[in-house]
């Protein structure tokens, strides 16, 4: 019984990271901004001149140490989230080799080609979250933030962007309108389908 419990949750955790890895596929194929922090990682590829991966892993590090911070926790707990990086990479090395990149003309197309992809990034963060598996750097701040400041998940992710955008403008990350539309749209599409998705793990688990 606890071995089909946890491969039920491990396969709600792996659907969550692939549709959260195919709509920021999407959102790169419609060229209209990258995420703040997505941004802060292509500005340390080029400063450090190092991969992407290694960028990754170092602003992950600087996230969970925030998030501890907050909670008052021991300065290296919760670097399990680490690991959910490199699934996340995983998935998304997956996705940029079956979906090839496209030149999408058009603004409205492009607009709702970045649409489409929040919206499935959204679904893929509301459900990979339910099992409480250790969490994306980015989602474990987020989901701090929204629980120790009583804010909802909308609130808290625009508090969390904001904070990676004073950071992406001093380091004169490359930023735009699309990045700001990013924060709005995830944040509520997610702020409207977590509970949702919570609904329907509760009752695969239970």
């Amino acid at each position: 019984m606890k071995s089909n419990l946890k491969v039920k949750k491990i396969a709600y955790f792996l659907i969550g990271m692939i549709f959260l890895t195919l709509g920021i596929r999407i959102i790169s194929l419609s060229n209209l901004g990258l995420a703040f922090s997505d941004a802060i990682l292509i500005k340390l590829n080029e400063m450090l001149k190092i991969p992407v991966a290694l960028s990754s892993i170092a602003l992950g590090i600087f996230v969970v140490v925030v998030a501890n911070v907050i909670e008052k926790r021991r300065f290296f707990d919760r670097f399990e989230c680490i690991i959910t990086s490199f699934v996340l990479g995983f998935f998304l090395d997956l996705w940029i080799a079956i979906i090839p990149t496209l030149y999408i003309k058009g603004f409205i197309f492009k607009i709702l080609t970045f649409l489409v992809g929040v919206f499935i990034l959204s679904v893929g963060v509301s459900i990979y979250l339910q099992p409480k598996f250790p969490p994306h750097p980015n989602d474990l701040l987020l989901m701090t933030v929204s629980n120790n400041y009583n804010l909802s998940i909308f609130r808290a992710k625009i508090r969390i962007d904001s904070f990676f955008a004073i950071i992406s403008i001093v380091m004169l990350a490359p930023i735009g309108l699309g990045s700001i539309f990013n924060t709005l749209c995830i944040g509520y599409f997610v702020n409207k389908l977590y509970s949702t998705f919570e609904k329907i793990y509760n009752k695969l688990v239970n």
